[in-house]
């Protein structure tokens, strides 16, 4: 397989983009989870631009560097969801039609989403629902499916602003 120089330079290019936005997102008070869904918007690109199989590697090697600097606390949110998301967005979408895709989006992202918590807050969210009551836990359910749907709204957004305003400048190789 022939790699240009262009392929390997905008894959590190779009790693270094999504990292940066992670260690944002590790300084910042605030902002934690715009940080996050700005450091899929890469990974998308990457889906775009070099297809699916670079993108997974631009997920990995963000995911890999990520663990080292900023650390696997600021970096597993990336890892179990927003980092693969654009990926499997893209899949779901170009082989489903419209309301499958949707489905499986939304049961993948749940997946996603539960297994990392379980994984890695399982007490913080047993904690507070000790101390909120019964109906914590299925009310963070629903809140999470609100939040995953604007999320896929959100980076399909940035996806569109991407191919309408962004894309033609990247690829064009007189003003690179």
């Amino acid at each position: 397989m022939h790699v240009t120089t262009r392929t390997i330079t905008l894959g590190g290019l779009l790693s270094a983009l999504s990292l940066l936005f992670l260690l944002i997102g590790a300084i910042s008070p605030t902002a934690d989870l715009s940080l996050y869904a700005l450091s899929s918007l890469p990974v998308a690109i990457a889906v775009i631009e070099l297809g699916w199989r670079r993108a997974v590697l631009v997920y990995l090697g963000v995911s890999l560097i990520g663990l080292a600097w900023p650390g696997f606390a600021f970096t597993y949110l990336f890892s179990f969801f927003f980092g693969l998301f654009p990926i499997l967005k893209a899949a779901f979408e170009s082989r489903l039609n419209r309301p499958l895709a949707a489905l499986a989006k939304q049961l993948t992202a749940n997946f996603l989403v539960i297994a990392a918590t379980w994984l890695f807050a399982r007490e913080m969210i047993l904690a507070q629902a000790g101390t909120w009551g019964w109906w914590y836990i299925p009310a963070l359910v629903v809140a999470l499916q609100v939040v995953i749907i604007v999320y896929d709204y959100a980076l399909g957004l940035l996806i569109t602003f991407y191919l309408d305003r962004l894309a033609r400048h990247l690829r064009n190789k007189r003003n690179l």
